[in-house]
């Protein structure tokens, strides 16, 4: 895992060495306000993939071709990470 992913995936939970997705309980807006500062933090532009007002999915990419994918979910409450591997 990157730097940059693996600091996403730490903010998030405890990941373990070679997991590839995570899920954390919480609330539709926390997860939003998430990705956001997420953004900042990053200095990227996530790609917008879904954008409705029950759910989010949104890419980060990074140069070596890795990425993460960020779900928020209102009706599960709960937010879910998925790491791509550099292609």
């Amino acid at each position: 895992m990157n730097k940059p992913a693996f600091a996403v995936c730490a903010l998030l939970i405890a990941c373990s060495a070679g997991a590839q997705t995570h899920t954390k309980a919480m609330d539709f807006d926390t997860c939003l306000k998430f990705i956001r500062d997420q953004a900042v933090k990053e200095r990227l532009i996530p790609e917008n993939i879904v954008e409705t007002n029950i759910l989010r999915v949104v890419r980060f990419s990074y140069r070596d071709g890795s990425g993460v994918l960020l779900t928020c979910s209102k009706l599960d409450n709960k937010l879910t990470l998925q790491y791509s591997a550099p292609r």
